[in-house]
Order: structure tokens, then sequence, then C-alpha cells
């Protein structure tokens, strides 16, 4: 067993990758589950809408953005200001429960804490996820069943 690693060996060609002393998850593009509300691999290279590899159809249209090389195959270009993403309101997407959101985001600069506005990664008004325009932090917040706006 290579220094560092406990547990057994996985076999090559699988989800993980090993050196002597470390193993990280490969990049891959991740499967749906009955679990799985929206799913957007960004594989796209032209157009404006992102597909939903999830069944609920669960489509996103681009605003004023683009479609770029990301780390595995294509991804969005956004300059963190007017472009973005949307996504129609959807029951799949109104979360009642236990959930999980999850992405990966790369800033093309060193992040500006004297931004005018935070940088948003997921907002469905009644959760959103988000970097924090002072700190830098992810910040990932839910809204009360009574609240009508972000404070």
């Amino acid at each position: 067993m290579p220094s560092g690693i406990t547990g057994s060996i996985i076999a090559k060609n699988t989800a993980v990758e090993q050196s002597r002393t470390s193993a990280r998850h490969k990049a891959q593009n991740y499967t749906t589950d009955a679990n799985t509300m929206a799913l957007y691999h960004m594989d796209e290279n032209s157009g404006v809408n992102a597909a939903d590899s999830s069944t609920n159809a669960n489509e996103a249209t681009l605003k004023t953005s683009s479609w770029n090389t990301g780390n595995l195959n294509n991804g969005v270009s956004l300059n963190g200001n007017d472009n973005s993403l949307s996504a129609a309101d959807s029951p799949s997407l109104s979360f009642t429960g236990s959930h999980t959101i999850e992405g990966w985001t790369k800033f093309s600069s060193t992040f500006d804490i004297n931004s005018s506005q935070d940088q948003g990664i997921v907002d469905k008004g009644s959760y959103r996820l988000y970097y924090d325009r002072s700190t830098g932090k992810i910040n990932y917040e839910i809204a009360s069943n009574a609240s009508n706006s972000w404070t």
C-alpha cells in the first residue's frame, strides 16, 4: 500500500486516480439517479441552452454568457455582473427536505472583496449558494417560509 493511503487499492480505470502518496477522484461527468433534481454538464459549445441530464427537464438558459473550454469538456464563462444561467421554477427545484447542491467554479482573476455584489452560484429564491463579496467564502442560505427577501 502506498505511503499515506489507507484502505484497499482500487483497480485502474475507475473513478479514482492514485499516485504513490495520494488518491483523488478523476474529473468526470456525474450520472443522474432518481434523487437528481437537475444536472448540468455544460458540454454544449453553442446556443443559449444548457441541457439538464436529469429526468426533470430543468433546462437552463444562458443570459449574455458564452461557452468556453472547461475543466472537463466545456463550460460557461460568466463575468460576475450580468451573465447568468436561469432555469424556470419547477416542483423538482423546490426543496422540502434534505438536499445537496454541488458546483465547480473557477475565477479568472483574484477574488475582489470590493465587489459591489455577491458572486452567485445558485439562486432559486427560497435558497441560494454564493461567494460572499466581503470574505470570498461560500455561503448557503435557506429562507424561512415567512421571508420575502434576503437580508
